[in-house]
């Protein structure tokens, strides 16, 4: 009877060791393919945030140029007294046209966060920098379409009230076709820029807007970089090699 129920144990240990190591095997096998999983994503994300650091870098210092460009139009311009002349404020008014957008790449971090990929990602530091940089860039886009609509909204009227538009923006396509050679006369304006408060006003607001996006923008690159170092150092211990 003992030997029976010795038996009946052993084989009973024989099946749940059994059964356990299967669903080791399986966690195993579950736990390597989420880290290839988590390798992929981040791998996309990594080059997609490569492009992005071009960018906004690029942009950074283009935001830079109109800090520096606005500047120069308050000092020498609108507070330059009568002696400015109409060529330098024509000059001004192109090298201050429209700030483009720029727009990021944002199909890999799409994917992450609608397709529930971020919770594939081990590492709680690289889930929130991700979720970081995804704010990041909303922030970014807002201060930009602010500039924007200052610009559409302000800058544009009062501006095509005493100046060529065409002149301004170097008779590049604008608004789905040609700008018109004869919006203005801006000779006759002059006292619109030059001295003029309403002006200046719009160049300070102008300036802040643009500040502000400067500041974001320099924000996202951090945030870059420290997505890119926490990625390439989970990388280095092989976190994500599984």
């Amino acid at each position: 009877m003992d030997s029976l129920v010795l038996t009946a144990l052993l084989e009973a240990v024989g099946v749940l060791a059994g059964v356990l190591l299967a669903f080791s095997i399986d966690a195993a096998w579950d736990n390597r393919r989420d880290r290839g999983r988590e390798k992929g994503y981040l791998s996309a994300l990594a080059a997609e945030i490569g492009t992005n650091r071009e960018r906004f870098a690029r942009y950074r210092d283009l935001l830079d140029g109109q800090l520096r460009t606005n500047d120069h139009a308050l000092r020498d311009i609108v507070f330059g007294g009568p002696t400015v002349e109409a060529g330098s404020v024509r000059e001004w008014l192109r090298s201050t046209g429209a700030l483009y957008l720029e727009l990021p790449e944002r199909a890999a971090l799409s994917d992450i966060l609608s397709s529930g990929g971020i919770s594939f990602i081990e590492d709680p530091s690289v889930r929130r920098l991700i979720s970081r940089y995804s704010d990041a860039l909303d922030r970014q886009r807002t201060l930009q379409d602010s500039i924007t609509m200052q610009w559409n909204a302000r800058f544009v009227p009062y501006t095509t009230q005493h100046a060529s538009l065409y002149d301004m923006v170097c008779g590049v396509p604008w608004n789905d076709g040609w700008i018109a050679p004869d919006l203005g006369s801006f000779e006759d304006d002059i006292h619109a820029f030059v001295g003029n408060r309403e002006f200046a006003n719009l160049i300070v607001h102008r300036s802040i807007l643009i500040a502000m996006a400067r500041e974001a923008t320099g924000g996202l690159l951090a945030v870059i970089d420290q997505i890119s170092a926490r990625v390439a150092k989970a990388d280095d211990n092989s976190l994500l090699s599984g």
